[in-house]
């Protein structure tokens, strides 16, 4: 397997879990959404589905995008890509979270760069 594709829900946690800044979490990020397949997109609304990030708030952004898009599924619709979508937006947002709590990120809010 190659270090940039992974493919597992839990490699992907570890290793927004092992980002120690902001940009490293942004590359595991951008890494994450341009090795999702057609099939793994398929069944997200093309409107919905994660673009690559460019700051933390394009991350929180799309979290909350596909968390609302998971909630509204029928519990018994086929969803594991969206699931694994989810878990890993959300991941990555709570790592956000706590990197501008104690100071990792490059700057309090997106804009100020």
């Amino acid at each position: 397997m190659n270090q940039a594709n992974f493919e597992s829900t839990a490699e992907w946690l570890a290793a927004i879990r092992q980002a120690s800044s902001e940009e490293l979490l942004l590359g595991v990020i951008r890494r994450y959404v341009t090795t999702r397949t057609a099939e793994d997109l398929a069944d997200i609304p093309a409107a919905m589905r994660p673009r690559l990030p460019e700051t933390r708030d394009d991350i929180l952004e799309c979290a909350v995008t596909l968390a609302r898009e998971e909630l509204k599924r029928p519990t018994d619709s086929p969803q594991a890509a969206l699931r694994q979508m989810v878990a890993v937006f959300a991941e990555a947002s709570t790592r956000l979270t706590r990197m501008v709590d104690r100071g990792a990120g490059a700057s309090p809010h997106a804009s100020d760069r």
